[in-house]
C-alpha cells in the first residue's frame, strides 16, 4: 500500500515551486521522500524535476489521504511527459484512490488520448471499476471525450458494462448528446443497443426525453426496438411526448424502418 499523505496541494502551481523544493533537497537539509515535497514537486509540472526526485529515491506511488496518486493527478492534468516519467518510475498504473478510481480514468476525465495510450501499453486495466461502478469508458461517455474514448474501444473496453444505476457508455453518451461517442459507440463490434437500466429505460427512452432527434435516429437505424417499454409502460414516443418533443414522438410512433429514414425535428 502506497504511503498516504494529507496535503490540500493539488492544484498545479508554477515551475518556479520546484526550486524552493530541490535546493533543500540538494543541500540535504530535508527528507528527500517528504510527502510535501513530493507533492509540491508534482504540482510544477517539471519533467526534469520529477525525474531529480525519482532518481533520489522518492516512491512513485505515494499517495494523498484520498488515495490520489501522483500518476493520478499528473493524468488529470493532461500532464503527459509527468506521465511517461512516473510509468518508466515504476508508478502503479492500476492504483485505485478510495472511490476506486484509477489513473485511466483521470486521463479519460481529462480528454487526454496521450496519457490514455501511454497507461494502457504499461498495461491499466481498462476495465477497472470505481466505487459506483463507472469505468474509464463510462467517465469519456459522460464527459464527450473522443478520443480517450476511441483508445479505450480500441483497447477492448467492456462497452456493455453498467454501472451502479444500470446505466452503459451507450447511454451515457445519448443522455450527454454527445453523437460521435454514440456512432463510435455503434460501430464497435458487441454493443448491445437495447440494454435497459434500472427504471426499464435503454439508449432510445433517454434519447427521446432529450429530445436528441438524430440520435435516436442513429439508434433505430442500428436496430433500437421503438416498442420496447420502460417499468412505467412507455415506450420512446410516449417519453418524447411527455416531455414536450412532439416531432420526435410522432416520428418515433411509426416503423423503426421509417424513422431511420425519416427527418424528424428536435421541436418542444
Amino acid at each position: 500500500m502506497p504511503y498516504r499523505v494529507s496535503s490540500p496541494k493539488y492544484l498545479l502551481a508554477t515551475v518556479l515551486a520546484f526550486g524552493c523544493i530541490l535546493a533543500p533537497l540538494q543541500s540535504g537539509r530535508a527528507d528527500i521522500a517528504d510527502a510535501d515535497a513530493w507533492v509540491t514537486a508534482l504540482d510544477t509540472r517539471s519533467t526534469a524535476g520529477l525525474r531529480e526526485l525519482l532518481g533520489r529515491g522518492v516512491d512513485p506511488n505515494i499517495a494523498a489521504a484520498n488515495g490520489k496518486t501522483g500518476l493520478m493527478l499528473a493524468s488529470q492534468q493532461g500532464e503527459t511527459r509527468l506521465v511517461e516519467a512516473l510509468i518508466e518510475a515504476g508508478a502503479d498504473v492500476n492504483a485505485v484512490n478510495d472511490n476506486g478510481g484509477t489513473p485511466l480514468m483521470y486521463a479519460a476525465m481529462a480528454e487526454d488520448p496521450e496519457a490514455t495510450e501511454l497507461l494502457i501499453g504499461a498495461g491499466a486495466n481498462v476495465d477497472a471499476t470505481a466505487k459506483l461502478g463507472w469505468t474509464a469508458l463510462l467517465v469519456a461517455a459522460v464527459k464527450g471525450h473522443g478520443k480517450p474514448a476511441r483508445a479505450l474501444i480500441e483497447a477492448g473496453a467492456d462497452l456493455n458494462r453498467q454501472d451502479a444505476y444500470g446505466w452503459t457508455c451507450l447511454m451515457r453518451a445519448v443522455r450527454g448528446g454527445h453523437a460521435d461517442i454514440v456512432a463510435m459507440l455503434l460501430g464497435a463490434e458487441g454493443i448491445r443497443i437495447d440494454v435497459v437500466q434500472e427504471t426499464g429505460s435503454s439508449a432510445l427512452h433517454i434519447a427521446a426525453a432529450g429530445g436528441h432527434a438524430e440520435i435516436a435516429r442513429m439508434l433505430a437505424r442500428h436496430g433500437a426496438d421503438i416498442d420496447l417499454r420502460d417499468m412505467s409502460g412507455r415506450t420512446p414516443s410516449a417519453v418524447a411526448r411527455g416531455a414536450g418533443f412532439n416531432d420526435l414522438a410522432a416520428a418515433l410512433a411509426g416503423t423503426s424502418d421509417a424513422y431511420a429514414s425519416g427527418a424528424a425535428a428536435e421541436t418542444k
